[in-house]
């Protein structure tokens, strides 16, 4: 097949353009073949307390989350399967792996750290981030205080926890329970069709958040269901309960235990 002369003349320039291409940007772009970060060797000379410190979560749990957001071994293999088909020398990332990336991104970590230390792309660490939080987020309970506070025993036994953490001088708690203000992105129309409420008295756009935890800092209660007009004591009147209210009805009954939530 004869060429043109301006086709041929483009192939020329083509082939001339790669032929002096500098050897430190050939040797740049083979770099960018990153290697891939193997999670267990990495963590293998970690302590306990180094481990914790690192990803602000134990051991024990960091491996349970783990389990929890990985899909059944069938979805499992099917996912392995096709990242090996997508070519271009791709290999799966495992969860354990997506979780380390995720959880040093919320600990502060820039992504440029993170991705050239589990050797992955920038957009993957985003992509990455987004979607192991949704997993870890559908495998989480519900935080509704409803074991909590209908439950003799439960409150007997968070008390007793406030109790001994305090040498006795916080009696009958049940819950550390706190409001604030977090800062959002103003919604759009298409979102919100009265974006009013959400600005508060601060003067910005935010959701009120509503938290609880117990006497070892562990949360049994969040809701990020109100927007920022809402008044800190109207959210804590609306705190989801299938029973309603925060007094458990046994109690009522129990003359000498008075529970409250700080």
């Amino acid at each position: 097949m004869m060429l043109s002369r301006r086709k041929l003349l483009l192939v020329m320039m083509l082939m001339l353009t790669l032929h002096l291409q500098s050897p430190e940007k050939r040797t740049r772009e083979a770099a960018r073949t990153r290697t891939r970060m193997h999670h267990q060797e990495f963590v293998s000379l970690m302590t306990s307390t180094e481990f914790a410190r690192y990803y602000r979560i134990s051991k024990l749990r960091f491996e349970q989350v783990v389990r929890d957001i990985t899909p059944p071994p069938r979805e499992l293999r099917k996912k392995r399967a096709a990242a090996t088909r997508g070519g271009h020398g791709k290999t799966f990332i495992e969860y354990d792996l997506r979780l380390s990336i995720a959880l040093r991104y919320l600990a502060g970590g820039s992504y440029l750290d993170l991705m050239y230390l589990h050797g992955v792309g920038k957009s993957s660490v985003f992509h990455l981030l987004w979607d192991t939080l949704q997993r870890v987020d559908a495998a989480l309970p519900e935080f509704t205080l409803e074991d909590d506070i209908h439950d003799l025993e439960r409150c007997k036994e968070l008390s007793a926890a406030f109790a001994a953490k305090t040498d006795g001088h916080i009696v009958g708690a049940i819950a550390a329970w706190d409001g604030i203000a977090l800062k959002v992105e103003r919604p759009c129309y298409k979102d919100a069709s009265n974006q009013n409420k959400f600005w508060c008295r601060k003067g910005f756009p935010a959701v009120s958040v509503q938290a609880a935890c117990d006497a070892d800092r562990r949360f049994s209660y969040f809701s990020l269901e109100f927007a920022g007009s809402v008044h800190d004591s109207r959210a804590y009147r609306l705190a989801r309960t299938r029973c309603g209210g925060f007094i458990c009805r046994e109690m009522a009954d129990c003359r000498h235990m008075h529970l409250h939530i700080i």
